[in-house]
């Protein structure tokens, strides 16, 4: 799976497709094998069951539905309805509002269910489980015997983006081949105290399939804004602001 889904990750739509295909083929081998039945979990994300459901050819649209319909206009055609919608409905729209149909994109909400996790910690549940299995002697070599003051801090940010750590608190992985244009600028803001957790290089109308800066469907063309998201220090605000204020092509 891994393999397969390496060369089209960044391909939402390929992605659901290949999802899709595998769901089918998983759900065919349990009913050739006496499965009487299948227990979909659509976490509010209906799309691909439907089409694996279509595509096996069980769809049974005479079944009577699970609850009573509404004879109201915007409600009698509903065919779907989430569990204690009724009971708690200001509650589910609350943990629902942010879900979306391809939670695994560059720019997909880490909170989302569909990354794992559950209520109490959405998306990060994962990520906490990761950082609990690195040895503390691994992380000492890594980032310094103790990480006090801040020059101390900015030193293990300075490390990261020079590639001289590979493994960093903020991160979940290397850098993106993108930032190469933009290191010299990240090292010196992170020596100079402004640490940087975030960034991207400005593109202009690059194809999506570019090895460097690409992502996406095929044919495409990737237009994006250079940014950077950091942390500052409280004394350092005021200048930093009293700098940016100067130039009217940077807004934060």
């Amino acid at each position: 799976m891994t393999d397969a889904l390496e060369p089209i990750k960044a391909d939402d739509e390929k992605v659901r497709d290949y999802g899709v295909e595998f769901g089918m083929k998983q759900c065919q081998e349990l009913i050739d094998g006496g499965c009487r039945f299948l227990h979909f979990y659509t976490m509010n994300l209906e799309a691909s069951i439907v089409k694996i459901i279509k595509g096996l050819g069980i769809l049974n649209k005479t079944k009577n539905l699970p609850f009573i319909q509404g004879t109201s206009e915007e409600r009698k055609s509903e065919d779907v309805r989430p569990i204690f919608w009724a009971n708690k409905p200001q509650s589910y729209f609350q943990k629902t509002q942010d879900w979306d149909e391809f939670p695994n994109g560059r720019w997909g909400v880490s909170r989302s269910p569909a990354f794992g996790g559950d209520d109490k910690t959405g998306g990060f549940v994962s990520y906490s489980k990761k950082f609990k299995t690195v040895n503390v002697d691994d992380k000492k070599k890594n980032w310094g015997q103790q990480v006090l003051t801040l020059d101390e801090v900015a030193a293990v940010f300075v490390a990261y983006v020079s590639g001289k750590i590979k493994k960093f608190p903020f991160s979940e992985g290397s850098l993106a081949l993108e930032t190469a244009d933009i290191n010299d600028d990240l090292v010196k803001m992170n020596s100079n105290k402004l640490l940087t957790i975030n960034s991207q290089p400005r593109v202009n109308g690059v194809k999506s399939s570019d090895a460097k800066y690409g992502w996406g469907p095929d044919n495409g063309y990737i237009y994006q804004k250079a940014y950077f998201e950091l942390f500052v220090p409280a004394a350092l605000v005021p200048k930093l602001a009293e700098y940016l204020n100067k130039h009217q092509d940077i807004t934060y």
